[in-house]
């Protein structure tokens, strides 16, 4: 009998829209299990096959490339674009677990989970972004900025109580003269 197998790996690395249309790298590290191991080598027979010299000359199936990238790359990047740019790190969690629920479903067909085995999450699904250079640039600068502005606020601020002083202490020596 033909048993599941415990987590395996795999990494692809594409490029995806944000929400207001910057594209991003994308990194992303899935953990999936064969849970029906009878249904994927039913299924293995029947799936696309990719396109690279490997498949053309051979029967071999890259089942990785064939069955799992697809469904990874398309939903992901689904999930991807109902974030803003600046969101995406910030939101990092949320995105991993929406996209792992929506690959489990087309993988569920080939006996492959990449969600959930009998109550247990399968193993890590971990996302990466790259952010475009140009956006990464004008963000250090604004941080920068923003550090600059919070020293010269409090410097303004130090000074006008340094002055607020330096008046009552004029006026209390006023009146002490009156």
């Amino acid at each position: 009998a033909l048993i599941p197998t415990s987590d395996i790996n795999y990494r692809v690395n594409f490029r995806s829209p944000t929400k207001d249309g910057i594209e991003i790298g994308v990194t992303a590290d899935v953990a999936y299990t064969i849970v029906d191991p009878m249904k994927f080598m039913k299924k293995i027979p029947k799936a696309p096959r990719p396109i690279n010299k490997l498949s053309a000359t051979s029967s071999f199936i890259d089942y990785e490339d064939a069955l799992i990238k697809p469904p990874l790359v398309s939903r992901t990047s689904q999930v991807i674009t109902n974030y803003k740019i600046e969101e995406v790190n910030e939101e990092r969690r949320e995105i991993e677990e929406q996209a792992r629920k929506a690959i489990d479903k087309p993988l569920r067909v080939y006996g492959i989970a990449c969600d959930e085995v009998n109550g247990d999450m399968c193993g890590d699904f971990n996302l990466q972004f790259t952010l475009p250079e140009a956006y990464a640039s004008a963000r250090e600068r604004e941080v920068s900025l923003d550090i600059e502005t919070k020293y010269e606020l409090q410097k303004l601020k130090s000074e006008t109580e340094r002055e607020k002083i330096n008046l009552e202490t004029r006026i209390e020596y006023a009146r002490s003269l009156i």
